[in-house]
């Protein structure tokens, strides 16, 4: 899985003992701030690798169950668009897509709901991923990466769990 992957390359590269310092680099009091992710894009436009989009789909109707306890409550709240859902879509069928931040989004409780998965999906991945490193004895501040894109409604949710936010540009 994904996450554990990235838990073990955070370890092979913060645990080693600077040969100089005789410090892990997960205890150096220079580095101020560690992220693991920078300009996150894993939602950015159109979600390509077939394998996560259909792992992300498959997230995205499970919290659509949780939050909408009927396909017929789903699909008043999605109206809003004048379209509702497909005569396909079901999220108990598991065949509500789930879309990239630039390709549905924003002004519809569909684009809403959208966008606050995504958010959700990051809040949790900085959460476990933030408390992995503190376990390995990470003292750094944690930051998430920069908010790419026209939607950081997308990233406040894992900004809010980290120490600190970062806004860079180029």
């Amino acid at each position: 899985d994904m996450k554990k992957s990235m838990q073990k390359k955070i370890e092979q590269i913060m645990l080693p003992v600077n040969p100089y310092t005789g410090l892990p680099l997960a205890e150096d009091p220079c580095i101020v701030t560690v992220s693991f992710v920078n300009e996150t894009t894993a939602y950015e436009d159109k979600m390509t690798d077939a394998y996560y989009r259909n792992l992300a789909k498959e997230q995205y109707n499970e919290w659509l169950r949780e939050k909408y306890p009927t396909r017929d409550a789903l699909n008043k709240a999605w109206l809003d668009d004048g379209k509702g859902l497909a005569d396909y879509e079901d999220q108990f069928k598991g065949t509500v897509e789930v879309y990239g931040m630039n390709e549905r989004s924003g002004g519809t409780r569909r684009g809403q709901d959208n966008l606050e998965f995504i958010g959700s999906i990051m809040e949790t991945f900085t959460k476990d991923m933030s408390e992995h490193y503190r376990s390995i004895g990470g003292k750094q501040l944690i930051t998430t990466g920069t908010i790419w894109g026209s939607f950081p409604q997308a990233f406040i949710r894992s900004n809010e769990v980290a120490d600190v936010m970062d806004y860079h540009a180029y």
